[in-house]
């Protein structure tokens, strides 16, 4: 059965490093076999912790270099994740954008074959298509541009 000193001693075992044994601990290991068998067993760890020396500290340039590496990273990070937003509200928006190209062809096909000539209609169409597929490819590709663009102003630092 685990008693109070018990509880207290290996809470106080399991926040190594410790170099100096308290009085009460003292006098509790010569009378609980069971915490001296634990302090036996975390005594070479304690002592190998006690010989690490701390690690000499990096040096300005050091510091520097890792901060931009992180930069970088955060900043790839981010504009993976916007690609992909982008790409989807591409997605989203194609079917509408598909709907009012195909109204406005459809209604200029339907006036010109009507009042003018069928040929013209056809032209009309070919060109309409062309010009409505070369804009949206345009403006479509100019979207990362544009965010890319408002991410390099000054000003913008990501915070480390």
């Amino acid at each position: 059965m685990i008693d109070k000193m018990c509880q207290e001693f290996q809470d106080w075992l399991e926040r190594l490093p410790r170099q100096k044994l308290f009085p009460e601990f003292q006098q509790h290991l010569k009378v609980c076999k069971e915490c001296r068998k634990r302090f036996s067993q975390f005594d070479p760890v304690v002592k190998k912790l006690a010989a690490v020396k701390s690690p000499k500290p990096l040096s300005e340039n050091k510091l520097e270099e890792m901060a931009r590496l992180v930069r970088r990273k955060v900043l790839q990070k981010e504009n993976r994740r916007l690609a992909f937003r982008l790409s989807l509200v591409s997605l989203l928006c194609l079917p509408l954008i598909v709907s009012i190209n195909w109204l406005w062809a459809s209604l200029g096909y339907s006036l010109l074959s009507s009042y003018v000539s069928r040929i013209l209609a056809y032209v009309f169409l070919v060109i309409f298509i062309s010009g409505a597929a070369g804009m949206a490819g345009l403006l479509y590709g100019s979207i990362p541009l544009l965010v890319g663009r408002l991410r390099r102003q000054p000003g913008k630092e990501i915070a480390v």
